[in-house]
């Protein structure tokens, strides 16, 4: 059970995704049809096909628009559109542009895959129960088939999310070398700039996941010897142990957050905000706050 059942659900969240996926390529024969979105970067998006100058993936912003342009939404994504890039170089040039839509799609089915995979390790470390293996193919399979989840999914331009999400989750293992943390952050904050809100769910999985560890290691002896104060020893001890990880993260998300405030690219022209996305955009101060804190 342990090798079996992480392989059923993988395949189970694998045909999920790729065979409605795979059944609509072949419709008619005719393939897929990028969405709007895809469109943006699989055609108009110069620095995805290759046809820009390496050093334009820093200047532009995920559409492949000057970042500091009015045009511009500061999404600010040079890691995702390498992605891209590298794939693009990497395809045949007869690849159709249908193909190339069906295979970035495949790309984040095996992604979300994943994520779901890392989700259900994270679960079952927060949660202790009898029957581990069964609660971590719960929790992958009820990560996976969320319906929130088939937009950043099946649509390719979503991509950024998507990697974001999986640096945070490799993040959450207190294992991992600093040194590789240091980078994994890195390429989560050049992938997708709403990683920035991931951080205290980060610091909090780590701190739940070491107090758990403890609980089932020598927590309770060091209770049988009367001591009042293990529990603050212990949770001490553990941010103490976590510190360093704590630093690299928030310093790397303060370096990101201060970098873009003194370049000028850390907010987006109102006039291209949509009204039904952005309902309180028109607000400020207490106003704006508390309507968004609300919502």
């Amino acid at each position: 059970l342990t090798l079996w059942v992480p392989i059923a659900t993988h395949i189970f969240l694998l045909a999920l995704y790729l065979v409605p996926l795979l059944q609509a390529a072949s419709v008619k024969g005719e393939g897929l049809e990028p969405v709007f979105d895809e469109g943006e970067i699989y055609v108009t998006n110069q620095d995805t096909r290759g046809n820009s100058a390496f050093i334009d993936l820093l200047k532009h912003d995920y559409w492949g628009k000057y970042i500091y342009g009015h045009n511009s939404n500061k999404s600010w994504r040079p890691f995702t559109v390498l992605t891209f890039r590298i794939l693009k170089q990497l395809l045949p040039a007869s690849l159709t542009l249908s193909q190339e839509v069906t295979l970035n799609r495949i790309i984040n089915v095996l992604v979300h895959t994943s994520i779901a995979e890392l989700v259900s390790i994270v679960g079952t470390q927060l949660f202790t129960t009898d029957y581990p293996i069964m609660t971590r193919a719960f929790i992958k399979v009820l990560f996976g088939v969320h319906p929130s989840h088939v937009e950043a999914t099946a649509n390719g331009a979503n991509r950024p999310h998507l990697i974001g999400l999986l640096c945070s989750l490799v993040a959450c293992d207190e294992r991992l070398n600093l040194k590789f943390l240091y980078f994994t952050w890195l390429i989560g904050l050049t992938s997708c700039e709403t990683i920035v809100f991931h951080v205290p769910a980060v610091f909090m999985t780590l701190i739940m996941i070491g107090i758990q560890r403890k609980r089932g290691g020598g927590a309770s002896a060091l209770k049988g010897n009367g001591c009042k104060n293990d529990e603050r020893l212990q949770l001490y001890s553990l941010t103490k142990r976590l510190l360093p990880r704590f630093v690299i993260i928030l310093g790397l998300t303060m370096t990101y957050i201060l970098g873009r405030f003194m370049l000028g690219v850390e907010a987006i022209n109102p006039g291209l905000y949509r009204k039904s996305q952005h309902p309180f955009h028109e607000f400020a101060g207490v106003k704006r706050v508390t309507n968004f804190a609300m919502v």
